[in-house]
């Protein structure tokens, strides 16, 4: 290995996905997307969902309790979803639900892709679940990502190339719609910053980096944390 060469443990990446995300949601709230700034705070905001994604292939693969790997996401996407509502100005009842129920199903979907012998159950379960998502904060494109990212983690060409596919299918579906309904034809290029992730994740080295509770859960608070401080502050 090139002793010059990046190298990021998953502890760096965590560190990395936590300020996109910390970064993404200030501008959400505080800073419009059309100043240059609300702009550049977004496009770096893109490599939160990725990172997350990756991980979970990654946590489904080497988990020793894939039922508690599930009951997590479970608890805490549950525990988010009021937050997450209140922060994006939606009753409780409204079908918008937040990135860790996303990757609950993800999780699930990587469960059915895994276990289901059956080819056309196989399908239709990982059909019906990615549908589903279409309900959730990155719908569609998270559980292609970590599906991706699951099937070819031992292949690093295919796994890049299959990521910036699906990258580009959601760059430019979101440009698109975006000049459908208006925008100016600048409004959604912040959505190619998941491209970014790319350095990101041939920098990974595959190690975890120092392990313990607080970093095992602390990523999983700081979700619905960040989001309660970000409600009072507009308060």
């Amino acid at each position: 290995m090139n002793k010059n060469r990046l190298s990021l443990n998953r502890n760096g990446l965590k560190i990395i996905a936590i300020i996109a995300m910390l970064t993404d949601h200030i501008a959400m709230f505080f800073v419009p997307t059309s100043t240059a700034l609300g702009f550049c705070m977004r496009t770096v905001g893109r490599l939160t969902a990725p990172i997350m994604c990756m991980f979970l292939a990654e946590g489904y693969f080497y988990t020793s309790s894939k039922r508690n790997y599930g009951l997590r996401l479970l608890i805490f996407g549950v525990v988010s979803q009021p937050i997450y509502a209140v922060a994006h100005g939606n009753p409780l009842y409204y079908p918008d639900f937040n990135m860790i129920l996303t990757l609950l199903l993800c999780f699930l979907l990587l469960l059915s892709y895994d276990k289901i012998k059956n080819g056309a159950l196989k399908t239709a379960a990982i059909v019906l679940l990615t549908a589903a998502s279409a309900f959730c904060d990155w719908g569609i494109i998270a559980p292609m990502w970590t599906l991706g990212f699951f099937v070819f983690r031992q292949d690093s060409r295919k796994k890049t190339l299959c990521y910036c596919l699906i990258s580009a299918v959601h760059a430019l579906s979101n440009i698109g719609f975006g000049l459908y309904y208006g925008g100016s034809r600048y409004s959604q290029l912040w959505q190619l910053g998941v491209f970014l992730f790319l350095p990101l994740m041939m920098s990974y080295n595959g190690k975890s980096g120092k392990k313990n509770a607080f970093a095992k859960y602390f990523f999983y608070a700081f979700y619905p944390l960040h989001l309660l401080a970000l409600v009072f502050c507009t308060n």
